[in-house]
């Protein structure tokens, strides 16, 4: 018997977003699951208890499902051409088995291994965006596949197909998650793009072949889309959105949460500025993603082919230029002893060097996350005032409170407030 055919019987069984990974560790797999039967399963104490969260009388559902059942799913999925992925198989997501309520089984079509090989970030949004948003979501998905990021999203119609179009239209990798199964007639206008999806990356679904799609299926679905990625880029959420559904999932999985600020008096982005306001991370473009995992050096020179042409800095007092910063000169020994033969710092140089040398910062430290530290010293957090204070463009300032971020020397306290880290 086919292993997947026991995964799909512990699906079945138990139903979809159950926490089946408590069971699956205390018999060893799903198959270790059916073979333990109903004796088993009653002796090892986890039906009816806050652990697994299933009442005993799953067990009735469990003894009930036959593997028979499960193999007409196997042989549907021949016909459509609809491949089986498990948690047993290379190809299933690591990041995903992270969480407690992983799926059994996704049905794929395409090539999932992207998400294992790349960093996956998952933007999501309205499905009626505005002007603003459309273009948010279009720079940050095609700045995210420049530097090498699979883009996760749920294949709805708006800032998700935006996302979708942007990562294939740039030859780059992306994901859709689906809320109904493989087959099933949903979103005619999008079959193009799922076709476009399955051979740039893949289309995937929890749901076998032809299941139809329902208001319980989305929010399951999107547990998938945040399970999937390292972070969730919220590009337009209202306050009833349910692209808010998957930012309480991401937060649940210790995913981090990205958020473009949009215009507080519309109510197209109240969700979004809440979630700011509650500890989401503002950002203004990809690479204020991608700097916060790292990846920003890599990526920086492809990012600023997008920003050159049309500069994208987000809305209100965050509209100013970027300073036009001179190109570093290569450091070496000389230059360094030359430097200090012949030239003399100001008192206010001195202060902050001092500073600087005796918080231990490391000598890779840009001089905007140096100015930045200082003003965190001094007692400044909000971080509007810490933009005039430093005279820095959002980006740049958002680059220097991740660097110090990554030091440990300061933290984020929520709301756009930071403060130094205890050292």
């Amino acid at each position: 018997m086919n292993d997947a055919c026991y995964w799909l019987w512990l699906q079945k069984s138990l139903g979809y977003g159950a926490n089946i990974s408590i069971l699956v560790e205390y018999f060893g797999s799903a198959r270790g699951v059916y073979e333990a039967g109903e004796d088993g399963w009653r002796k090892s104490g986890l039906f009816g208890t806050n652990l697994l969260d299933v009442s005993s009388a799953k067990i009735d559902s469990m003894r009930s499902t036959s593997l028979r059942s499960c193999e007409k799913i196997i042989e549907k999925c021949e016909r459509e051409n609809v491949r089986i992925v498990t948690p047993q198989d290379k190809e299933y997501p690591r990041l995903l088995l992270r969480i407690e309520n992983y799926p059994a089984v996704l049905y794929v079509k395409g090539e999932l291994s992207c998400v294992n090989e790349m960093n996956p970030i998952a933007v999501v949004g309205t499905r009626r965006p505005s002007g603003y948003g459309r273009e948010a979501a279009e720079r940050i998905a095609e700045g995210l596949v420049r530097a090498n990021v699979a883009v996760i999203s749920g294949g709805a119609l708006g800032v998700d197909s935006i996302a979708h179009t942007a990562a294939v239209s740039n030859h780059g990798k992306t994901v859709m998650v689906m809320g109904c199964g493989h087959g099933y007639d949903y979103l005619k206008e999008n079959e193009a793009l799922k076709e476009a999806v399955s051979e740039n990356g893949a289309v995937i679904s929890e749901y076998p072949p032809l299941t139809a799609s329902s208001l319980f299926n989305f929010p399951m679905r999107n547990r998938i889309i945040s399970g999937i990625s390292r972070g969730v880029a919220v590009i337009e959420a209202g306050e009833k959105s349910g692209t808010l559904n998957t930012a309480r999932h991401a937060k649940k999985q210790n995913r981090q949460i990205f958020v473009v600020p949009g215009d507080i008096s519309s109510v197209s982005f109240r969700g979004s500025n809440r979630l700011i306001r509650e500890g989401a991370r503002a950002v203004f473009g990809a690479e204020d993603i991608l700097s916060y995992y790292s990846l920003y050096d890599k990526a920086l020179n492809e990012i600023e082919k997008i920003s050159e042409n049309e500069p994208f800095y987000g809305i209100g007092e965050f509209e100013a230029e970027p300073e036009n910063k001179p190109k570093k000169k290569k450091r070496t020994a000389e230059n360094d002893s030359d430097k200090g033969r012949n030239r003399e710092h100001s008192p206010k140089e001195k202060n902050e060097q001092e500073h600087t040398k005796e918080t231990k910062l490391s000598d890779d430290v840009s001089e905007s996350a140096k100015k930045v530290y200082t003003l965190l010293s001094q007692g400044k957090t909000e971080l509007d005032e810490l933009a005039k204070e430093s005279g820095l463009d959002a980006r740049t300032l958002l680059i220097a409170l991740t660097e110090l971020e990554m030091e440990g020397a300061a933290v984020c306290l929520g709301g756009n407030r930071y403060s130094l880290a205890d050292r």
